[in-house]
């Protein structure tokens, strides 16, 4: 029996509007794009950009998936055009946040912006910002005994994050409560409600940002200074969230009701002073010893 060609078969698709898997043929491959620190040739964070990749990455994907990566696109022309183009058009971002690289950190906003399935990886140790740390994020260490369980947690994230009709992220998350507020037909009890769970998840925010959530020890309150602040939640909410690194390190809150105490390091209260009183819509106070109940 003579054998049907493929062009045969390919033309048969064409004309009758049968899909690959009606005419016996393979399904098309969706497509995946990594988004990840580069780093010079033969960088350490090249090395490991290429290791993760080669070792994890395709493994994990590369039945279901096309997959390409920034440095290793074949195509001329500009490399950020198609890598914009890649993130926006892709079926699936995978995001190594280790070193937290500020392109990377980009280029998964743009990616949050289309609402489009992603999946994040980051070494283990890895500290995120406080605006993703709540994601679902593949935490691995960077040991080749580490490589089975990670190739099948990725495929298993893959396979979840495709089937989800509506990805959930920040971006869309925020823009989603604006717009409920905005809308007229919004019950006023809704809209309370959406309110407040907005200030609680950036009062915890916050606290995940600015200090820890326990007071500290009592072998460490003698050399700590006790600042009472008020104001509006809005203010409160951007000088927390504004602070220094090294200062927010070394910084402890406890809320109660619209007044915030900060629980300073010794070291650090002529910085906190200094930008306390830069705050024209804040009040404070620095206390001689800890506010009761705290």
């Amino acid at each position: 029996m003579a054998k049907k060609s493929t062009r045969a078969t390919q033309s048969t698709i064409e004309q009758f509007g049968a899909t690959p898997e009606e005419a016996g043929q393979e399904p098309a491959k969706k497509r995946a794009f990594v988004i990840t620190p580069i780093g010079d040739d033969d960088s350490s964070i090249r090395r490991a950009a290429d290791g993760l990749y080669d070792a994890v990455i395709l493994p994990a994907l590369e039945d279901n998936f096309e997959v390409n990566v920034a440095h290793r696109m074949p195509n001329p022309g500009s490399i950020t055009a198609q890598v914009i183009t890649e993130i926006l058009d892709t079926d699936l971002v995978v995001a190594n946040l280790t070193g937290l690289n500020p392109n990377v950190m980009y280029e998964l906003a743009v990616r949050h912006a289309k609402r489009k399935p992603v999946v994040v990886l980051a070494e283990k140790g890895t500290k995120l910002p406080f605006d993703v740390a709540t994601e679902r994020t593949l935490f691995y260490h960077n040991d080749m005994h580490a490589v089975p369980k990670l190739i099948a947690d990725l495929a298993e994230a893959a396979a979840r994050a495709m089937a989800e009709e509506k990805p959930d992220n920040p971006i869309y998350r925020a823009a989603s409560y604006e717009t409920i507020l905005e809308q007229p037909d919004t019950p006023q009890l809704d809209k309370e409600i959406l309110k407040l769970l907005m200030r609680i998840n950036s009062d915890v925010q916050s606290l995940k940002k600015g200090g820890r959530y326990l007071r500290p020890s009592s072998s460490t309150l003698d050399n700590r200074t006790y600042f009472a602040l008020t104001g509006p939640a809005e203010a409160l909410d951007s000088f927390v969230t504004s602070l220094p690194r090294e200062l927010a390190n070394n910084v402890t809150i406890s809320i109660q009701g619209a007044k915030w105490h900060l629980f300073v390091d010794d070291d650090f209260v002529p910085l906190m002073h200094h930008l306390l009183a830069a705050r024209d819509d804040l009040s404070y106070e620095r206390l001689k010893e800890a506010p009761v109940g705290d």
